[in-house]
């Protein structure tokens, strides 16, 4: 039987004088994902970028007082303009995969779907 939990939320947030395009320049720079939200994500990349769809892979790190999972994954995101101010975004991970004893000696990748379950899949919808 297979086991999942689905978390469904809903934010806003308001940029004053930020145009559409200035949001996803931002959005779409994968590569300082890195930098924008640090120390969660420790390394990000452009694997390809096109028009309407990007594929690109982060490191996560998780750390508690006693626990640090990382989590290896690769996106895939496709965008669609609608107009001047509206447009939307879809977001899944292609592949995600937890890495045991992370930045230890012993460090290794789990398969897919193997772990503790923190998240093995993602998909997300913005508008």
């Amino acid at each position: 039987m297979q086991h999942g939990l689905v978390h469904d939320w809903i934010g806003a947030a308001f940029i004053a004088h930020a145009t559409l395009t200035d949001v996803l320049q931002v959005v779409r720079d994968y590569a300082r994902y890195k930098e924008f939200y640090k120390p969660t994500v420790a390394d990000s990349k452009v694997i390809a970028a096109g028009e309407a769809k990007d594929l690109f892979s982060m490191l996560l790190l998780y750390k508690s007082l006693f626990l640090k999972t990382a989590l290896d994954a690769d996106y895939e995101s496709c965008y669609v303009h609608l107009d001047d101010r509206r447009g939307y975004g879809i977001s899944r991970a292609t592949r995600i995969q937890e890495i045991e004893e992370y930045g230890a000696p012993a460090q290794h990748a789990l398969l897919a779907g193997e772990g503790s379950g923190v998240i093995w899949r993602l998909f997300s919808i913005a508008r």
